[in-house]
């Protein structure tokens, strides 16, 4: 793990963010308790904390200088949609502590992790809701983000339509994409929707662009 976290370093230090002591054990308290829990509950794939490092906290923290440049609160409250494990939330909460995040979940043993995780990190602002957006009715408090995130979430044009309507007026849905994003016209037109960027990132040790898209609303 020392050579994966030395890596990791220099990753965020290029982005403008700082791995302290501290963010690095809220890390490793978090993928110990994924780990631990992947042996009784299918939770993810990977086995291995070092690819979990650099893959997956890696690609959380990536999404953080497109997130501070497009929102403009201090405290901007963000929603991890289809959290999953929690790997892309948890690493924007780790690393960005002065936001807000939500991981929303809806399959209960991942939420049921996640809140494992939540209670054992203390993360203070993170909270874990179980809800599938699009489908389930959510109150005021759980729409009007600044940000919503989502990785594997669904094709384009359907997670579009999923975190879009989670968003305050002015706030973005910043969607993974292996390559740079192309949304249909049409979609985008019959959703109100525009493709602000699509940032291009590597993760460590990899030769391809994977891009992270933007998207706003008209």
């Amino acid at each position: 793990m020392e050579e994966a976290f030395a890596i990791l370093e220099t990753f965020a230090g290029e982005r403008g963010v700082e791995l302290t002591a501290h963010k690095r054990k809220l890390i490793e308290e978090y993928i110990g308790a994924l780990l631990e829990q992947n042996k009784t509950v299918n939770l993810t794939a990977e086995a291995d904390a070092s690819s979990i490092l650099l893959r997956h906290i890696a690609d959380g923290l990536a999404a953080i200088p497109v997130l501070k440049k497009h929102t403009n609160s201090e405290h901007p409250r963000i929603c991890d949609v289809g959290s999953g494990g929690g790997f892309i939330g948890m690493s924007i909460k780790i690393f960005w502590p002065e936001a807000e995040v939500t991981l929303m979940e809806a399959l209960d043993r991942k939420f049921k992790f996640l809140n494992m995780a939540a209670a054992r990190t203390g993360l203070k602002g993170l909270r874990v809701l179980k809800k599938k957006a699009g489908v389930d009715r959510l109150n005021s408090l759980e729409t009007g983000f600044d940000a919503v995130v989502a990785r594997a979430l669904a094709p384009l044009p359907e997670a579009l339509k999923t975190c879009l309507p989670l968003l305050k007026e002015g706030g973005v849905f910043v969607d993974y994409e292996s390559d740079r994003a192309r949304a249909d016209p049409k979609t985008l037109a019959e959703l109100s929707a525009r493709l602000v960027e699509s940032f291009p990132y590597r993760l460590p040790g990899e030769d391809k662009d994977r891009h992270l898209a933007v998207f706003g609303r008209q």
